[in-house]
């Protein structure tokens, strides 16, 4: 099947960088990664979400800067800079359905590392709180252009028994992201506040990135369609929404989060355990280092378990011990319940991403966009309704048995999807099909 792996390579112009309608030459050959390919992405992954972590440890303090006050009122104003992060990534996660099928995706990744590279600059100088909003929204943007191109150029560049392993990294290093990011963070505000978080921290990351991308990503990998017309956005969208297994996959995403409730958990200890609060930032770092785990293991596994199977355990488990966790009496084995939820959250994701990346292979960019899309509002309903179970029963416990819920009927829709679509090996709306008239 050696077209499986011809990919089509367009004249380099300014104009096709553009996303112009030129189409002079065509030519067809194989392009392989170097080995600073999947370390550069996950170097990016890890980068690309460092202004939300510094806003978690340095809130109070960036509430003092620009809202004189570092009471409920400052800091509950000052940290909707993660709402309007977020709101960004969802936004431009549904424009890069249009805008990866329109742009070589080298370029966009390397724009989306651009932008990580601005927002920490501009975070570091920022001289209001809406300038600063403004910067925390580039660099939202700046992750989803990274994480839906750096998935898509995976599934193009590396044959399959790869493609896990690589995006079990991906997920790791940024996961692992937010576990050394907090003695780094505050080494570097000992230099002058919050301000050289950014400074020290952010950016030379971002900058690295940056640099490795241009020579680490194949020039020629990439192309945006030979035509940019609607159709052939509706032709994207249909061939993911009309793929009974991709649209399965897209679903189920909305209750994977379900079984996660991060913030609940803490509270739970706080309120039950009489955990202090310096004590809940040490649960949360071995949290997070269980779910960097289980990503890792992810890589190892996967391809003898299979990605589909493996989602399935992953979120099944990640629920059912939450729901212990909730009803444990003994602190020790609620901790170690806890550790074993995470662990196979951490499970879930990797093994998710390598289902969803082949599941519909000549509109994987598009695929990749809405896996993003869907995600998002996955995780954005959950703690919502989370919040109104409390409200209603009252009960930490009624809150892990809908959790638990939630991880099953993700499980049972994963069930029906398929591991291994017809075509998985060709490269994201570049196939020689694309080209027939």
């Amino acid at each position: 099947m050696e077209s499986i792996n011809l990919i089509v390579e367009i004249d380099e112009s300014i104009e096709n960088m553009l996303g112009l309608n030129s189409l002079d030459q065509v030519s067809i050959k194989k392009v392989t990664p170097g080995r600073l390919f999947v370390p550069l992405v996950a170097l990016t992954s890890f980068a690309s979400f460092t202004a939300n972590n510094v806003l978690g440890l340095l809130l109070t303090d960036i509430a003092s800067t620009f809202r004189g006050s570092s009471g409920p009122a400052a800091v509950g104003i000052t940290g909707q800079l993660s709402t309007i992060n977020s709101v960004a990534e969802v936004v431009f996660a549904i424009a890069m359905v249009v805008l990866a099928l329109r742009f070589r995706h080298k370029l966009l990744y390397l724009v989306g590392t651009g932008l990580v590279v601005v927002s920490a600059v501009g975070n570091f100088l920022a001289p209001t709180l809406v300038w600063m909003q403004f910067f925390f929204a580039l660099e939202g943007i700046g992750s989803v252009f990274i994480s839906i191109m750096g998935l898509t150029m995976i599934g193009d560049l590396l044959p399959s028994e790869k493609k896990a392993k690589a995006v079990s990294y991906i997920v790791s290093a940024t996961f692992l992201g937010g576990v050394v990011s907090a003695p780094i963070i505050y080494f570097a505000t000992g230099f002058g506040g919050w301000r050289y978080a950014f400074l020290i921290y952010a950016l030379p990351l971002s900058v690295l990135s940056l640099v490795l991308g241009f020579f680490a990503i194949p020039s020629s990998s990439f192309k945006q369609q030979v035509a940019v017309k609607g159709e052939v956005y509706v032709k994207a969208l249909k061939q993911v929404f009309l793929n009974r297994s991709a649209a399965l996959v897209l679903l189920a995403q909305i209750f994977v989060a379900g079984p996660t409730y991060g913030p609940f958990v803490l509270a739970y200890y706080r309120v039950h355990f009489s955990v202090p609060t310096s004590s809940t930032v040490y649960i949360f770092i071995g949290a997070l280092s269980a779910f960097f785990i289980g990503s890792i293991v992810t890589g190892q596994i996967v391809n003898r378990v299979g990605r589909k199977r493996l989602t399935i355990i992953g979120v099944f488990m990640s629920g059912f011990f939450l729901m212990l966790l909730f009803f444990m009496p003994d602190i020790r084995v609620a901790l170690t319940l806890n550790m074993l939820s995470t662990f196979s959250g951490g499970l879930t994701a990797s093994a998710l991403l390598a289902l969803a990346l082949d599941q519909v292979p000549k509109s994987r960019s598009t695929m990749m966009s809405l896996t993003n899309v869907f995600s998002k509002i996955g995780w954005s309903v959950a703690p919502a309704f989370a919040g109104l179970m409390l409200v209603i029963f009252s009960s930490y416990q009624a809150l892990g048995i809908i959790g638990a819920v939630g991880g099953a009927i993700a499980a049972f829709i994963f069930a029906f999807s398929k591991e291994n679509p017809a075509g998985a090996e060709m490269p994201a709306e570049v196939t020689l099909e694309s080209l027939s008239p």
